[in-house]
């Protein structure tokens, strides 16, 4: 389990997991040429309903 300072709350870590994951898809969505941002798209899609948890 992390630590998240700006809840201040402990974070568990499967959320974790989940957090770095939608960064890293964030990071190459920026990066990707624009056929790519489909796949990289539909893949953050898969966190679209949990974006306010994460």
């Amino acid at each position: 389990m992390s630590y998240d300072p700006n809840t201040e709350k402990a974070v568990p870590a499967d959320r974790e997991a989940e957090k770095i994951e939608l960064q890293r898809l964030i990071a190459c969505y920026q990066l990707a040429s624009s056929d790519d941002k489909n796949v990289v798209w539909a893949a953050l899609n898969k966190y679209a309903s949990q974006i306010d948890r994460i």
